[in-house]
């Protein structure tokens, strides 16, 4: 009894034991792994500029593969677009040679594609008779229809002519003084084109601070000016100064840009550019006549009057008399600094912005006293104002002969 359990139990462990040797014999053998699909890679073309035969009429187009990818390549060559010179387009295959307004062509190269650069050369048979922009760019179509194309590129030209070059302009830093209302430009040509030049220069707007204007011509805004500039087309540095005559109220941001008029009509701007700054309004002060009456029997009174006519944009901190001594037959201009025997009469001062003086357009007077001179002498006077940065203003100078006893 004994023994017929141990036999079971053998066998059995022996059939596991062949199984185990079975399964290890197929885990040894190998195993063929199934091919990964390779991905499409398309091809890279590249569009070289193009070149116009003027008076041929013959376009030579040429394209260059940089790589032809892994899906086959059954056409490329370059697509075409006929427009005016403002306007922008691209071409697309297939192209829509005879559909009104659609100026389109198609022109395959000979097969195969490879990564030499490949030229073709056609006959122009598009719109005529004015200036014409043509678009082109290569292509390349492969057998899964996908299709890639080179950059969009343009030559300007006028059929029969050669290829229209326009100027190329550039608008150089302009610059403005602290202390003064006048602004340099500069420009410059960096290719002048075969197109003639009408007229050339700066063209501005005046701004603010918070705005972005671009300025051009004609001039159809009141805020925008254009400065023509005199000198014939080369490539020097241009220069020009212009005093600015716009609006004073507050912060200025002066827009600017080069331009030049071409005789076909079109314009070529330089970069729009900006300069920021404040106009300084000086004050405008008049000298008014002198008021002279005796001051007892030694002395004599001068009622000195000015009168503002501008009061400016900047403070003021002072405003009087600034007089000086002469003989009749001379001319002399008080000013400052005081020197020798001039002085000045102080009608109203503060350099304490806090405290307003009386600035207004009314007429202002100073009374002063003078002894009796027993010579003859010339007294010279005139307005003075003092604002902003230590600068001065001054009214027309004006003179009192006193005639000795």
């Amino acid at each position: 009894m004994i023994r017929k359990h141990f036999t079971r139990r053998l066998t059995l462990a022996s059939f596991l034991a062949f199984l185990s040797l079975v399964f290890a014999s197929f885990s040894c053998q190998d195993h063929e792994v199934p091919e990964q699909p390779q991905q499409p890679e398309l091809a890279t073309i590249k569009t070289v500029s193009a070149v116009y035969g003027g008076a041929t009429n013959i376009f030579s187009y040429t394209v260059q593969f940089e790589n032809l990818g892994n899906v086959p390549i059954i056409e490329y060559g370059i697509v075409s677009y006929a427009g005016e010179t403002d306007e922008s387009h691209v071409p697309d295959v297939p192209a829509a040679p005879y559909v009104f307004p659609f100026y389109e062509r198609q022109y395959a190269f000979a097969m195969p594609a490879t990564l030499n650069a490949a030229t073709i050369a056609r006959a122009y048979d598009q719109k005529s008779n004015t200036p014409t922009r043509l678009f082109y760019r290569a292509y390349a179509i492969h057998s899964n229809n996908a299709v890639v194309y080179g950059e969009v590129k343009f030559i300007d030209f006028l059929k029969n002519q050669d290829a229209i070059i326009k100027p190329v302009i550039q608008t150089l830093d302009a610059s403005k003084g602290d202390d003064s209302d006048f602004i340099a430009y500069s420009l410059k040509f960096d290719a002048i084109g075969n197109i003639p030049v009408t007229e050339y220069g700066i063209v501005i707007y005046q701004g603010k601070p918070n705005e972005q204007q671009t300025p051009e011509v004609p001039t159809n805004d009141p805020l925008e000016k254009k400065y023509p500039y005199a000198e014939a087309v080369n490539l020097d540095v241009k220069n020009i100064i212009k005093q600015y005559d716009g609006p004073t109220d507050g912060p200025i941001r002066l827009f600017y840009r080069a331009y030049a008029t071409l005789n076909n009509g079109d314009v070529v701007y330089g970069e729009v550019k900006f300069l920021d700054f404040e106009i300084v309004v000086k004050p405008v002060i008049n000298t008014l006549n002198a008021d002279v009456s005796p001051d007892g029997p030694n002395n004599f009174n001068i009622t000195f009057q000015i009168q503002f006519a501008n009061l400016g944009n900047n403070p003021i901190y002072e405003y009087g008399i600034v007089s000086d001594y002469g003989q009749p037959g001379e001319s002399k201009y008080p000013d400052f600094p005081i020197a020798g025997i001039e002085d000045r009469f102080i009608i109203d001062s503060s350099f304490d912005t806090s405290i307003p003086l009386n600035i207004n357009l009314e007429i202002k007077t100073r009374d002063r006293s003078f002894a009796k001179s027993p010579t003859t002498y010339r007294h010279f006077y005139r307005a003075y104002v003092k604002f902003g940065n230590n600068q001065y203003v001054y009214g027309e100078t004006k003179f009192i002969d006193f005639i000795a006893p």
